[in-house]
């Protein structure tokens, strides 16, 4: 592949991804304001929550508190499933094109992140755009995400393969920005959805340990440490959305 085809090639997988997410999910967009994905209650709970969060941060009030269940006395909502990285993406544009609206192009655009932040990792790793594509189209499409479109708190997955990117990157570079990229990616990872750390923990620390054995004895304490900071920063990051969250009652 020439080099300017290789520089275009993301732009055109992630036009791909987008045609096929919306395509999988059809008539999500063909609905976009009048209907939202999903057939359960829980897309429903999901969009009241991100209202809910957007009215207690206009008002000044914890998000982690409601006085709109259980009326009079009000419900803590520590233990509350909060996609936090969705209501980030949701709040600026629910003001432009409505709350409804909002929750399906965020639902879209999830999918078709996870596609792309798996060719990027595919892609580094490899240095294979067809075997980057493809891994990127599966996981856009994957079966477990696209039927969990009434829980878009279990399919934010992009940040899995961004931290993985990371930290191959740092192994690599042993740079301290890259340090900062996968406290960021952790971050993300906890962001969208707290388990999510415990689940993706064995992967990342597996791979971390494989590619710290292939790095040079000299560099290896070096390494260990730019990761712990890392691991650091990431939940240092994560604390004002979590650290509420460890004192339910």
């Amino acid at each position: 592949m020439s080099e300017s085809a290789r520089r275009y090639a993301p732009f055109l997988a992630i036009l791909i991804y987008a045609l096929f997410a919306a395509w999988l999910t059809w008539p999500a967009l063909g609905s976009l304001g009048t209907a939202i994905p999903g057939n359960e209650g829980d897309a429903f709970v999901h969009l009241w929550t991100y209202d809910w969060v957007k009215d207690a941060l206009l008002s000044g009030q914890s998000p982690f508190f409601t006085g709109r269940l259980f009326y009079p006395q009000g419900v803590d909502l520590y233990t509350h499933n909060f996609a936090w990285l969705n209501i980030a993406l949701w709040l600026p544009l629910q003001a432009l094109i409505g709350g409804a609206a909002a929750y399906t192009i965020v639902y879209l655009f999830v999918l078709v992140f996870n596609g792309a932040a798996t060719y990027f990792l595919l892609r580094h790793l490899t240095r294979n755009e067809a075997a980057a594509f493809l891994a990127g189209f599966i996981v856009t499409g994957w079966p477990y995400i696209i039927t969990r479109f009434s829980q878009p708190n279990l399919i934010f997955i992009a940040f899995v393969p961004l931290a993985l990117l990371a930290m191959h990157r740092l192994t690599l570079s042993r740079n301290w920005i890259d340090v900062l990229w996968l406290g960021l990616a952790v971050a993300g990872i906890g962001l969208s959805r707290y388990q999510m750390l415990i689940m993706s923990a064995p992967l990342l620390l597996l791979a971390g340990r494989y590619w710290l054995w292939q790095s040079a004895d000299e560099v290896r304490g070096q390494l260990v440490l730019q990761c712990a900071a890392a691991a650091g920063l990431g939940l240092l990051l994560l604390a004002p959305c979590a650290g509420p969250g460890l004192q339910c009652r």
